[in-house]
This record gives C-alpha cells, structure tokens and sequence, in this order.
C-alpha cells in the first residue's frame, strides 16, 4: 500500500513542497539605528527550488531641519535556492524630529515586481 507521507521528505527535497501561500521571494529591509546613525541593509530571499536572478531597487528619503535628502541605489542579484543575499547597504544621520522613508523592490528583468518592503518612520497608522 502506497503511503503519502513515505512522500514528504522526497518532495522537501526536490522542493516541490511550499507552504500554501508562501511567497517565491522575500524583500526584506534590515534596520540598525546606533545614536544618531541609522544603518539599512536590503536583503532578498530565493523560496524557490530554482536559481534566481533579479534586479533590485533601493530608494531612501529623509526630511529634517536641514532639509529632505534622497539615495537611490539599484542593482542585479543572483540567489540559489533558499538563500538570502544582502543587496546593498545605506547609512545616514536621523534625529528624533527627522521623518523617513526606505523602499525596496525586487524585480524580473522584464521589470515586474515580484517582492517589496518597506519602512517608514514615524510609523504611519
């Protein structure tokens, strides 16, 4: 008699089982704020069985006292299957006045957005 779960390590291994719902990638910002500097590290995680290139687009606003700064970054990303890869990193001053707002984007090269996050503070409710 054939027994379904005897399959289950089978298909865990060939990938060829996902959690119902589970997205194919992941974007993921990475925030570490030490004093007055905030460090992000944008990150994409590969949930397919298969090889993936992307491309990626990281974009930061931050509106102070001293007026409203923009950093765009954008670039390719190769990851193998479940792994996560660090895309770029960005570093900027922030007070407690200061408002922000980061973006990141993970794209096919024909350009169709397949994973997003983003941070904004303060928090917008």
């Amino acid at each position: 008699m054939f027994q379904f779960f005897s399959m289950i390590p089978l298909f865990l291994a060939l990938g060829l089982w996902t959690t119902p719902g589970a997205a194919p990638y992941v974007a993921r910002i990475e925030a570490r704020q030490q004093g007055e500097q905030l460090t992000i590290v944008a990150h994409c995680l590969n949930q397919t069985a298969e090889p993936v290139a992307l491309r990626y687009e990281l974009r930061s606003e931050r509106q102070g006292q001293s007026g409203t700064s923009r950093n765009t970054q954008s670039g390719n990303c190769r990851a193998l299957p479940g792994q996560e890869v660090a895309l770029g990193r960005s570093s900027f001053n922030v007070t407690a006045q200061d408002s922000y707002r980061i973006r990141l984007v993970l794209l096919t090269a024909e350009g169709r957005v397949v994973a997003a996050d983003s941070l904004v503070h303060p928090s917008q409710r």
